[in-house]
C-alpha cells in the first residue's frame, strides 16, 4: 500500500475476478521508497514484543496504531474505482427504499 500513499510498507495480495486487477500493481520509485522507509522508521510500532518471566515470547498490539494501519489509502480506492466499468444509465429495479437508507448497516 506504500505505493498508494499508505504510511507503512504493507504487502498486499489482491485476489478477485476483475480482469483488470493486474493494473493495480505498482512499484515504488526510489524516491517513494526512501520516503516510505522514513515514514516507517518514524512510525509508532504496531505491536510490542516482550519475553515474560517464564521465558515465553509475548506480543501485544497497539490498538490505535493497528486500527489506523487497516485503512486503505484514498489513492487505492480511486484506482479501484477507475477500473470498475461505468454503470449503465438505464434505471434499475430495487427492493430497497433508498429514502429510508441511513447508513451501511441499517435500512
Amino acid at each position: 500500500m506504500g505505493s498508494y500513499g499508505a504510511p507503512t510498507l504493507k504487502y498486499t495480495a489482491l485476489v478477485g475476478t476483475l480482469p483488470m486487477m493486474h493494473q493495480l500493481k505498482r512499484t515504488l520509485s526510489i524516491k517513494q521508497l526512501k520516503l516510505a522507509l522514513e515514514r516507517t522508521h518514524n512510525a509508532v510500532s504496531l505491536v510490542k514484543r516482550t519475553v515474560g518471566k517464564d521465558g515465553k515470547k509475548r506480543v501485544a498490539g497497539n490498538k490505535d496504531a493497528l486500527r489506523k494501519s487497516a485503512e486503505y489509502p484514498l489513492d487505492f480506492g480511486l484506482a479501484i474505482a477507475a477500473l470498475v466499468p461505468a454503470r449503465s444509465s438505464r434505471p434499475r429495479e430495487t427492493n430497497v427504499d433508498l429514502d429510508c437508507y441511513q447508513g451501511e448497516d441499517t435500512l
